[in-house]
């Protein structure tokens, strides 16, 4: 059980179970901004963001 009181937004996006080499980082950073949109829209929902100019930018 846990208790968060002022939490901010936070999601997983890709694990890898795999060592640390540059090809499986390069991996998982393009994996990471292929999702950036959608991403960013979770984010603006999240916050109740619904004025463009208060959205947080791409």
């Amino acid at each position: 059980m846990s208790t968060v009181l002022f939490g901010d937004f936070r999601k997983t996006i890709a694990v890898a179970s795999s060592r640390c080499t540059e090809k499986s980082v390069r991996t998982l950073h393009d994996t990471a901004l292929a999702s950036k949109a959608d991403l960013l829209a979770q984010v603006n929902a999240y916050y109740g963001v619904t004025n463009a100019a208060d959205q947080v930018a791409a």
